[in-house]
């Protein structure tokens, strides 16, 4: 018992020299000296509120710092619940809260075992109150906190030379490994990586065809040094080519922007995983050996960030992001690195410092959160705006659209960098509109009749990541067709059924927090309403046509579209006539039409988009166009769906 408190107290004390060093840092950083502040007229400015979320932040940056920069020893050094109490900051105080697993169901209370120290793949879920005077904010991120690399070996039992070198390699930074054979099931190799970030695949690792040739469609990120597996992933049309040589050479990357004046620039940009060197020849092994460069054509989602030293089109070092498009045109679910050696010669002591830190570098990056742009509308296939068809932003904080409550702040995005994906035919863009980062904005973009983005054409700095919604498991058996025609009815309790509708002057309420999964059909017609109460947050799952017509109205009380999550598992939606939806929509394979003089309130993510023939879409800034990062347990939709980072006080 005192042994534990011991490591207690000490775990207590290094979380608090963390939070010290970091507030340090973070003040320098954010110029968040706010109780030095000789700025009167900033001070009163920023209201209590706005203090205690920007407290809130810094207590979360600092808590993260402290979870991912240790060895992993704060599972024993802390205890599940309180870590930091009413600390001190910048006129007002944060306290800091560690909690075994994750907010399952969305009821506010972490769902764990209570034991931070019984599994290392635990998730954690981090909670910091910042106070300022009368006000309180929370904030909350769920981490998984620990880095674990699938690494393929010829035999796990019987380590090679090349094996332990590079199992070294990986622990030295930072990388928990597991080891599977190249023997392996893909029942095996499916099983072994659940628990893993990444998976990598050596040029001595010759996989199996089996596991091989399905690497494309796989969830997971993939560094690989294998001839044949750029392949294999669609991220080129050929298998790799050896050649002989000693150094590649790191291209220079553009991107367009928006300068402070709101003029599109173009600026050289560099990659996380060459960033540490210049453009130009960069010598990665001491002699020259077996290094390979990509052959065919490149998928339009992957871009080569290092080539042939005489020659740049030829690639030797290839990325993709999630969501990126690959050959097959179609958005892949997670990162994968080419790297530039792997021929069947080729060994891992033949890399200097450079090769090495180009390899740490791409591990680091394929397995890292993704940042980026949220976008209001993303479509990784193709944006259609024709016919009078509008799109504009307002911000649902503020209350419904309309009045001063409109903008010209909407953002729309592809991930496809062919020629005309935005096509914006006789319509109107009241924001700005993105290509993929390795594509041209004046390409993707084509502005036809009178069609215009008041805000420009412009680069992603990330494609972004489109999500796979998945079904729930826990809704019982359908309970057949469900029809409310007439009066009014309140749902409190979650529904499984098999076609859904609303017809008439049916007004259908929710309360509480519902799910609805329809197998079939959802119609919502006439003058019905489907409307949400006071605290209400209602998800549906659907699998067929979705279809909002004549004066429907769905969620526009509340104008609030992070409280209808619309998840997509087939087919899409159409709103046309006079009707209303306010909703947050995603789905893989989902698409979105907005027809005639129909309105649309949210933000989608999905395959296509349409608005036409005088529709409208009101993007909601309050939850996109706005830079976020997602990575470990916290998940597209509960990003753009629901505000996940900022909770109710405690």
């Amino acid at each position: 018992m005192s042994g534990s408190r011991t490591r207690h107290a000490r775990g207590g004390v290094a979380l608090m020299l963390v939070v010290i060093a970091v507030a340090a840092a973070t003040i320098m950083a954010l110029g968040f000296a706010i109780a030095q502040s000789t700025s009167a007229s900033l001070a009163r400015n920023i209201d209590a509120s706005g203090r205690a979320r920007m407290i809130a932040e810094s207590g979360m940056e600092m808590a993260m710092a402290y979870v991912l920069g240790s060895d992993g020893s704060w599972r024993t050094d802390q205890t599940n619940g309180l870590w930091v109490g009413d600390h001190p900051y910048a006129g007002g105080a944060f306290t800091i809260y560690g909690e075994d697993g994750e907010d399952e169901d969305g009821d506010g209370v972490v769902d764990g075992d209570g034991d931070l120290s019984d599994h290392s793949l635990d998730l954690l879920t981090l909670s910091v109150v910042g106070t300022y005077g009368g006000s309180r904010q929370t904030a909350r991120a769920v981490i998984l906190p620990i880095k674990r690399v699938l690494m393929m070996v010829p035999d796990p039992a019987n380590l090679t030379v090349e094996d332990t070198i590079r199992l070294s390699l990986l622990q030295s930074w930072g990388w928990s490994t597991r080891l599977l054979g190249v023997n392996a099931t893909e029942a095996e190799f499916d099983a072994a990586i659940v628990d893993c970030h990444i998976a990598y695949f050596p040029a001595h690792a010759a996989v199996a065809d089996a596991i091989a040739t399905t690497l494309s469609e796989r969830g997971f990120p993939l560094v690989v040094e294998r001839s044949r597996l750029p392949k294999e992933l669609k991220m080129v049309q050929l298998s790799s080519v050896e050649y002989d040589s000693s150094a590649i050479k790191v291209l220079e990357l553009t991107r367009t922007y928006l300068d402070e004046l709101g003029i599109p620039v173009t600026v050289v940009v560099s990659h996380h995983i060459t960033e540490a060197f210049p453009p130009g020849d960069v010598t990665i092994c001491d002699a020259p050996t077996k290094l390979l460069r990509l052959s065919g054509t490149l998928a339009t989602g992957a871009e080569s960030v290092a080539a042939k030293v005489d020659d740049e089109s030829l690639g030797t070092l290839a990325v993709m992001e999630q969501g990126a498009l690959n050959r097959r045109k179609k958005p892949v679910p997670t990162r994968r690195v080419a790297l530039p050696w792997g021929g069947a010669s080729f060994s891992i002591q033949s890399l200097n410092s450079n090769g090495l830190e180009i390899l740490r570098r791409s591990l680091d990056w394929s397995g890292g959160a993704w940042t980026g742009l949220m976008p209001g509308i993303v479509a990784w296939k193709d944006i259609a705006i024709r016919h009078l068809g509008v799109v504009d932003s307002y911000d649902s904080r503020l209350g419904p659209y309309g009045g001063e409550n409109v903008t010209a702040d909407a953002t729309i995005a592809v991930n496809s960098g062919r020629s005309g994906s935005i096509l914006v035919d006789g319509g109107t863009v009241n924001g700005a509109a993105y290509a993929p980062p390795n594509a041209s904005p004046a390409e993707v973009v084509q502005l036809a009749n009178g069609g215009s983005a008041t805000g420009g054409c412009l680069n992603l700095s990330a494609t972004v990541p489109v999500p796979q919604v998945t079904e729930p498991t826990d809704m019982g058996s359908a309970t057949g067709d469900v029809i409310y025609s007439t009066g009014a009815t309140d749902i409190s309790a979650n529904l499984h059924v098999n076609n859904l509708t609303l017809t008439g002057d049916a007004v259908v309420s929710i309360t509480g927090l519902v799910s609805i999964l329809c197998q079939g059909q959802v119609l919502i017609e006439q003058d019905a309403q489907l409307i949400l109460n006071d605290g209400a947050e209602l998800t549906m799952y659907t699998k067929n046509s979705v279809v909002v017509k004549d004066n429907a109205q769905v969620n526009v009380n509340t104008c609030d579209p992070s409280r209808l999550n619309w998840s997509v598992l087939k087919g899409g939606i159409a709103v046309s006539d006079q009707a209303r939806l306010c909703a947050s929509g995603w789905g893989y394979a989902a698409t979105m039409s907005v027809n005639g003089s129909a309105h649309f309130y949210g933000v989608f993510v999905g395959r296509k988009v349409k608005i036409q023939n005088n529709g409208a879409w009101h993007v909601d800034t309050a939850i996109s166009g706005t830079v976020v990062t997602i990575g470990g347990a916290i998940d597209l939709g509960k990003i753009i769906g629901k505000r996940y980072q900022w909770l109710p006080v405690r």
